[in-house]
């Protein structure tokens, strides 16, 4: 059970990265 909360956080913590990344590419 804990790992898969590891797993889901670490998940989000990449999905808000890429939506930083996109975001920064489009405000370019």
């Amino acid at each position: 059970m804990q790992i898969k909360m590891g797993i889901f956080v670490f998940q989000n913590i990449g999905f808000s990265k890429f939506i930083s990344v996109h975001a920064s590419l489009y405000h370019t």
